[in-house]
């Protein structure tokens, strides 16, 4: 059932990291930043916080008390 958790933390962090490669590859080329690629910057950095709050909330809750 755990799976279930996992697949769309899986799918957001690959757009996250998708789009981290993006920016670097054009950064490394050394061309101007256009309106779309400034947005999918942003997309992928939303998909990043969606995964980590996902990861956070529903697999790693926190560790409960010891007795």
């Amino acid at each position: 059932m755990k799976i279930l958790l996992w697949v769309p933390v899986v799918v957001f962090a690959l757009l996250s990291l998708r789009a981290i490669a993006f920016v670097a590859y054009q950064g490394l080329n050394g061309t101007a930043f256009e309106d779309e690629e400034i947005i999918v910057a942003g997309i992928g950095l939303v998909c990043g916080w969606i995964a980590w709050v996902m990861y956070k909330t529903l697999i790693r809750p926190g560790k409960k008390p010891r007795p």
